[in-house]
């Protein structure tokens, strides 16, 4: 009887440790997840759209422009 609640016991501790295991990895994706939504709604709030074409209007060239504007509106 000892040794069959001794077999008991180690199989419920292997089953919290495979618990507690599963949940560590669970809270640390949930983590990372959280901190790239933070960083990608961090960046998405710092760039505006005008600011965004107001930088790829000083950093092209007219013909530049012209041409990403055009693929822009047969992409559309």
């Amino acid at each position: 009887m000892t040794s069959l609640l001794a077999l008991v016991i180690a199989w419920f501790g292997a089953t919290l440790v495979r618990q507690v295991t599963s949940r560590n990895r669970v809270e640390q994706a949930l983590t990372r997840s959280l901190l790239t939504t933070r960083t990608v709604l961090a960046r998405s709030t710092r760039s505006s759209p005008s600011t965004s074409a107001a930088r790829f209007a000083r950093s092209t060239t007219p013909a530049k422009r012209s041409s990403a504007m055009r693929q822009a509106k047969l992409s559309a």
